[in-house]
This record gives C-alpha cells, sequence and structure tokens, in this order.
C-alpha cells in the first residue's frame, strides 16, 4: 500500500461490529454523489470490505521510487 490513506477506527471486539460499519461505509461508498465529491477533492475511492483487509495490506505492492 502506497500513499495515505483513511479509514474508520472500530474500538470493539467483536466482530460483528467490524462487519457492520464495513456494510455501512460499503453503502456510503455507493452514493455516486460522494464519490464524486471524492474523485473532485483528489482522492481515489476504493471499496475493501472488512473480510478482504488482510488481502489489501499484505500485498502485492507497486515499487516506490
Amino acid at each position: 500500500m502506497d500513499g495515505g490513506y483513511r479509514g474508520v477506527a472500530v474500538r470493539s471486539r467483536r466482530l460483528r461490529r467490524y462487519e457492520a460499519v464495513s456494510d455501512m461505509m460499503e453503502a456510503l461508498n455507493k452514493d455516486p454523489e460522494l464519490r464524486r465529491k471524492m474523485v473532485d477533492g483528489g482522492f481515489e475511492v476504493i471499496d475493501v470490505p472488512y473480510d478482504k483487509v488482510p488481502e489489501v495490506h499484505e500485498g502485492p505492492h507497486p515499487p516506490t521510487t
């Protein structure tokens, strides 16, 4: 992973809380107006559901120069 990224901190030990926040963010990210505003603000919007986070963090990652 390269560059900054934004996320939501969930202070819970309950898996269902993480899944609920993941589902909420997925619903928000489906809003075309929100996506447009994010892109206009310089963000590249990606959707990574909670169950896929380990795969994203483990790689592969492009080389940095």
